[in-house]
């Protein structure tokens, strides 16, 4: 009996044994028909790359080795690398890129670098940076900056100061820093008078807590400062302009003015008198040319039709010499002893009335004159 019911017992224990492995063969199967189902659905499947993201931001300008432009590039380098990092690639095509971003001398300065990343297929960008950093000394620059701070005075307007002190604290990262921090740096850099007017503030406890209110406060007692001088400004009204002669506006009706009675009509001059004796009567209160009462017509920009006045000889070139010379003396013609009035009607249509009364009366003057010395001139003779 001991020796069956073992063997019934084993036999169940085989039975279950072989249950258990059909199971899991099931379970297997099952899995590879999935997994094959789903290798064929890729396959069948067209699957695209996803398409890489276009560039936002211009690239910076090579870095030059100048330490002088070194924290400008870094810092424009560093946005586009935030910014269009995905569009530039992975990690490898960023660091070709930053090196790419240098010119000769800090690329020969960063060469190993290259050739260490090519080796080890690790490309990190920021090695490079951390290169150039130690080459510019930006660590020595930030402690240079802090002290620098402590050194700082105001010696001429607040505007032009608080520029350099806020470079000054960004160099030395001091826009990390708290306001109160900021505060205490800047207060003792501040001129006599503002330090006087801060103090008032503290004793009556109205003294700015936030940096960019304390900045205000300054700025606001530095105009008072400088705005104690009222400034006057002169304020010039332009010249009225110039009323010119007009032409067209100023055509005179001969047939209404009588020529011989204007003439007439003038008195004539004392023949002991001179020339600029009988010019001082002619009323000078607007100009002759053209009418206009804010100049005279010594500047009247209205210039005259080049008439050739009766009191003023006429030359002509004379020839003289044999043929086909140039001759350069001339000859005087008398003028007529009377006034072409073609002429004096083609100034009566053009100037007015004025010029022609004025070219009258100088005409009378002259003829008056030459009358009497011709006349002195004969009593002599026949005496």
């Amino acid at each position: 009996m001991d020796i069956q019911s073992q063997l019934q017992a084993l036999r169940q224990q085989f039975t279950d044994e072989l249950a258990r492995r059909d199971s899991q063969i099931d379970a297997l199967s099952s899995t590879i028909t999935n997994l094959q189902d789903t290798v064929t659905s890729l396959r069948n499947s067209s699957v695209t790359p996803p398409k890489r993201p276009k560039r936002q931001l211009p690239d910076p300008p090579k870095f030059d080795g100048t330490q002088l432009h070194y924290d400008t590039w870094l810092a424009q380098l560093q946005l586009v690398l935030s910014v269009d990092g995905d569009a530039i690639g992975d990690a490898q095509a960023q660091f070709a890129y930053v090196y790419l971003r240098l010119e000769s001398s800090p690329a020969a300065l960063c060469l190993e670098l290259l050739k260490h990343a090519n080796l080890t297929s690790k490309f990190d960008y920021r090695l490079i940076i951390d290169q150039l950093d130690r080459h510019n000394g930006v660590e020595n620059k930030v402690q240079r900056a802090k002290t620098k701070l402590h050194k700082l005075v105001q010696s001429g307007s607040f505007h032009g100061f608080l520029i350099s002190f806020e470079v000054t604290l960004g160099e030395a990262g001091g826009w990390k820093w708290d306001d109160e921090r900021k505060i205490d740096t800047l207060r003792p850099c501040l001129s006599d008078y503002l330090k006087r007017k801060l103090q008032e503030h503290d004793v009556s406890g109205t003294t700015p807590a936030k940096y960019l209110d304390f900045v205000s406060l300054c700025k606001r007692y530095a105009l008072q400062s400088s705005g104690t001088t009222p400034v006057f400004t002169t304020v010039t009204t332009p010249n009225p302009p110039r009323q010119l002669y007009d032409y067209k506006a100023d055509k005179m009706d001969l047939s209404n003015i009588n020529i011989i009675g204007a003439i007439d009509s003038i008195p004539s001059p004392p023949h002991s008198g001179s020339r600029s004796s009988s010019h001082s009567s002619i009323d000078r209160s607007h100009c002759h040319r053209c009418g206009a009462t804010d100049h005279y017509v010594s500047v009247c920009p209205i210039q005259p039709r080049s008439v050739t006045a009766p009191n003023q000889a006429r030359s002509t070139p004379v020839s003289r010499g044999r043929p086909g010379r140039k001759q350069t003396g001339t000859r005087r013609k008398h003028p007529p002893n009377e006034i072409e009035w073609r002429d004096l009607e083609g100034e009566i249509n053009l100037l007015g009335i004025s010029i022609v009364l004025d070219t009258v009366y100088n005409y009378r003057v002259n003829h008056s004159i030459k009358s009497e010395t011709e006349s002195n001139t004969d009593t002599l003779i026949r005496n």
